[in-house]
């Protein structure tokens, strides 16, 4: 006897019978589709924006692992060290690199900037690096010792294009515990961009041999390692590096390093998906209202239904039925032109952009009493705290979690109306019609 039921149940999709509750049913299929497609694109886009920048970081800033020495160590001392953990199962590469603070200066200004001293071949030999890292004028050129690359915004912020002189004012401890300061000519070589404000604000490269003479003090010289997969279980390839470099060496991976960063990336996320789920929830409420509606209206369908033998469990399933199959279709829709959402995002952006600098645009020539005004574009996502770019990454497991919220939202909701349905009394209703 269920099958009746199931189709009266599948036949409330497409009546018009009962026009006003057909149309808040429809309605609320609309409302859980707008409600799962900005759900959809947070989702996306965030889990994005977080790779993106996190791969950026261990790419090009702290990569994989990085191994450090407190002690004082000579240039031979980390190249032998270097040697030991290229032998560890995993390790795909070593670098050995210097870090440290300096004041670069130029005829037009001055800042402060983070030294990162590479050895000349990592673009050759460091697929990631080299993704990451784009030299937007010049080239990598870290050959010879006076070779410096700076990042895109330090070029802009001190007047300066491949090629012209700058100087690097670095400080070195003395045995006595004082400082001294000694002053670099360098020639810029090129100027790059990682495509990430955060990154690329204070940074600028020089070769491994000026490292080595600028940047001596007990730590400054680190081992900079990759691996297969940086997302992967690291802590066995970090016990193994632990071992083959000795107890005078300290191992992080890279989300040691940026734990800070990632932990906020991901509350973050979390508090989106929360409020948007949240969101979700009320729309499915919809379709309560909608189906106890339908209940009232279709009364007299129902009680002939209950009169012909069909069980009140029976017609409980179809309400229940046609609850899921509105979750389904609202899903189905919400989720289609959500990923489509999603994947032009950049586009969608730039375009709304473009929209909002023109009506502010035009606003501000109405109310401007000389009718001159600067047109400046509006930025919805600055460059200074996203990429430049949003890279979209399309999570199935993620897309999977969001229709089964969605659905079990919708057949949550007809479970109301569903046994109002059951509990209803045919002979008192047929008196009553």
């Amino acid at each position: 006897m269920i099958r009746p039921a199931l189709f009266f149940g599948i036949r409330q999709l497409s009546s018009k019978s009962a026009e006003r509750s057909y149309k808040r049913i429809r309605g609320a299929v609309a409302g859980i589709a707008l409600a799962i497609i900005p759900m959809v694109v947070v989702i996306q886009v965030s889990g994005g924006l977080i790779r993106g920048i996190s791969e950026r970081y261990i790419e090009v800033g702290s990569f994989h692992l990085q191994a450090r020495s407190f002690a004082a160590m000579d240039p031979g001392e980390l190249t032998a060290a270097a040697n030991r953990a290229r032998t560890v199962s995993g390790v795909t590469g070593v670098h050995e690199i210097r870090y440290g603070l300096g004041l670069l200066q130029s005829a037009s200004g001055r800042t402060g900037v983070s030294v990162q001293a590479l050895p000349a071949a990592i673009v050759r030999e460091d697929a990631g690096f080299r993704r990451y890292l784009e030299i937007v004028e010049g080239r990598f050129d870290l050959e010879e010792e006076d070779s410096l690359l700076i990042s895109e915004p330090i070029a802009r912020e001190l007047g300066v294009v491949t090629g012209d002189a700058m100087r690097l004012l670095t400080a070195r401890s003395t045995s006595s515990g004082k400082y001294v300061l000694r002053q670099s000519l360098m020639r810029v070589t090129g100027v790059f961009t990682t495509g990430y404000h955060d990154l690329d604000e204070t940074a600028v490269l020089i070769s491994s041999a000026r490292g080595e003479r600028l940047f001596t003090e007990d730590g400054s010289g680190i081992l900079a390692m990759k691996v297969n997969d940086p997302f992967g279980h690291l802590e066995t390839t970090k016990r193994e590096l632990q071992d083959v470099l000795g107890s005078g060496w300290y191992v992080f991976t890279w989300y040691q390093l940026e734990e800070a960063m990632y932990s906020t990336f991901e509350t973050t996320k979390n508090l989106l998906l929360l409020i948007m789920g949240v969101i979700v929830v009320v729309a499915g409420v919809n379709i309560s209202g909608s189906l106890v509606m339908l209940v009232m209206e279709k009364e007299h369908d129902i009680a002939i239904l209950r009169s012909a033998g069909v069980r009140g469990r029976d017609l409980s399933a179809g309400f229940l039925f046609l609850g899921l199959a509105t979750g389904v279709v609202a899903t189905v829709f919400g989720l289609l032109f959500g990923i489509l959402a999603a994947v032009h995002i950049n586009g969608l952006i730039t375009g709304i952009e473009k929209i909002l600098s023109w009506v502010r645009y035009s606003a501000l020539l109405i109310v401007s009493a000389r009718g001159q005004v600067e047109y400046k574009p509006l930025e919805i996502l600055g460059s200074s705290f996203y990429l430049n770019e949003i890279p979209v990454d399309l999570n199935l497991r993620e897309l999977l979690y969001t229709a089964a919220l969605s659905i079990s939202v919708a057949l949550l909701a007809s479970v109301v109306p569903a046994r109002r349905a059951a509990k209803l009394h045919p002979v008192e209703i047929l008196r009553r019609h």
